[in-house]
């Protein structure tokens, strides 16, 4: 079985983005620009806002505190009882569900299904919500190594320079190199023997990205690291594909951002907001370029 880590700098962005630890708020429209408004002072055309009313679905957590009505929640904080609260909904009856607890005047369920018409900044519901149905949840990142497997096989070049501790020394390396752009493990290179630890440092492939000369980055590595190594091509690098983060995190409140974060083995930006038509990834695909962000809206049309 192969078992890759992704070695990210930016897994803490994921809610950091939005200002979060694990809870998320209820979006305000205050810094919502209108539709149509003219172009930022920089020249960059407006955020585009959704404006079909649905009917969308979506699934989460339902939770109505002494603090908020009923919401709708994709991120929920472990705390008893729980805190969130990520969309408003309108209609919502907890005598029309099973499953949902109480305590300290909170109440909360689900994952439940719910449908309804959006206004901009809540649910309305159309439909009585129902349980959601089980979903399987797949890694979207190929943690594989792209570099074609020498002749013989992937080993160890230098084993004296083959240890945990210069394993974190490269990857150091890398990170600061100014044309960096992604780090990850790709393993095992052969099944590990009984009782052998995971992270085998003669059992990995380290796999750095640089969007600068790749045989150099490759000669500057093997100064440190004696173990498999692939050293690739990227289009950008982690400084450039971290400010296009910061940029679109400025407007979390227009576009209603749940997340952002960094993959680093494909150059993308992902971003999760409540909806987007498809206005939102355009929008990015123009200011950007096509491959640079996408965009996964938590809203399905119907």
């Amino acid at each position: 079985m192969r078992r890759s880590v992704l070695l990210t700098a930016a897994a803490g962005a994921l809610l950091a983005s939005v200002g979060l630890a694990g809870c998320a708020t209820q979006y305000q429209n205050a810094d919502q620009a209108a539709p149509g408004a003219p172009a930022e002072p920089d020249g960059t055309a407006p955020v585009p806002l959704p404006t079909d009313p649905g009917p969308y679905r979506a699934s989460g957590i339902v939770l109505e505190s002494p603090e908020h009505g009923p919401m709708l929640c994709m991120f929920v904080a472990t705390s008893y009882p729980p805190q969130c609260g990520n969309l408003e909904l309108v209609g919502w009856d907890w005598d029309l569900v099973d499953g949902e607890e109480s305590a300290n005047g909170t109440t909360w369920g689900g994952p439940y299904e719910v449908t309804g018409t959006w206004d901009g900044e809540r649910l309305t519901l159309t439909e009585p919500p129902r349980m959601a149905e089980p979903t399987v949840v797949t890694p979207d990142s190929d943690f594989s190594t792209p570099c074609p497997e020498p002749a013989g096989g992937w080993g160890v070049i230098d084993p004296a320079t083959t240890t945990s501790e210069t394993l974190e020394d490269a990857i150091a390396a890398a990170r600061a190199r100014p044309d960096f752009a992604g780090v990850w493990l790709d393993q095992p290179i052969r099944e590990p023997a009984p009782g052998a630890p995971d992270n085998d440092p003669t059992n990995l492939v380290l796999n750095v990205r640089v969007t600068g000369d790749v045989a150099q980055a490759e000669q500057d590595l093997r100064q440190i690291w004696g173990g498999a190594l692939c050293v690739s091509s990227a289009g950008r690098s982690q400084a450039e594909l971290s400010t296009i983060q910061e940029e679109i995190s400025a407007d979390s409140a227009a576009i209603k951002m749940l997340y952002s974060s960094i993959d680093e083995t494909t150059g993308l930006v992902t971003v999760g907001v409540v909806i987007d038509d498809g206005s939102l990834q355009a929008h990015y695909d123009e200011r950007y370029g096509p491959g640079v962000v996408s965009v996964t809206s938590w809203l399905q049309p119907v």
